[in-house]
């Protein structure tokens, strides 16, 4: 079979409620029950989820970001040795040189949400009503996003 011609096919099996889930070795659909069993979100939407993870954790580490100390843009002039990526000669790379790692907890990550929440809401948007986040990825992306919901 072509690769073309394994687009649209679904994989996995199909639970009792109609979701297509990736299958076990025997075949068996894959438990979409929470395996944390800390967590147990009692609605079903990414809200409850989060909140239900911040209760959980509050104090521990959500998301980790390292600060961007440089970045350089260089044409490949050869393949060097094995450790390189091989790229075509000629050909531009991005260079990035990053600091340590820095934590945000849960709590954290909560009260910055909720100020993007409140923000939006000050501007005129409504409940349900559509937002775009249109970003680089990055942890205030998934912030922004966690706030419009």
């Amino acid at each position: 079979m072509k690769k073309n011609e394994t687009q649209g096919v679904i994989r996995g099996v199909q639970t009792p409620e109609g979701w297509y889930v990736k299958a076990t070795p025997s075949g068996e659909p894959y438990s979409l029950e929470p395996k944390d069993s800390k967590i147990r979100v009692q609605g079903v939407t990414l809200p409850d989820a989060f909140e239900s993870a911040v209760a959980c954790y509050g104090t521990l580490p959500c998301m980790a970001t390292r600060r961007l100390l440089d970045r350089k843009h260089m044409t490949v002039c050869g393949v060097s040795g094995s450790s390189e990526p091989k790229v075509k000669k000629g050909r531009t790379m991005e260079k990035l040189s990053l600091g340590e790692y820095t934590c945000t907890s849960f709590n954290e990550v909560s009260e910055m949400a909720r100020n993007v929440g409140a923000g939006v809401r000050l501007h005129g948007i409504k409940p349900l009503e559509r937002v775009v986040v249109f970003a680089e990825t990055r942890a205030e992306w998934m912030i922004a996003v966690l706030g419009c919901l």
